[in-house]
């Protein structure tokens, strides 16, 4: 997403049970994540990094198809 515009486009909570993502794909949609508590933030980040991209890239296929 942009930077430097303040606009928040995704967030890592960690929670007594694990950790939550949300991150805003471009087409406003949200793509929420969940995790163990012994799964290391670094890897949900990414992972959620990963599926933002991938559904952003089916979305967009969509709805030019």
């Amino acid at each position: 997403m942009e930077s430097g515009t303040g606009d928040l486009d995704m967030i890592l909570m960690g929670m007594d049970t694990g950790t939550l993502g949300v991150a805003r794909l471009r087409t406003g949609h949200l793509v929420c994540v969940y995790a163990e508590d012994w799964v290391q933030l670094g890897s949900v980040r990414t992972r959620l990094l990963s599926l933002r991209s991938a559904l952003e890239i089916s979305l967009r296929s969509l709805e030019e198809g």
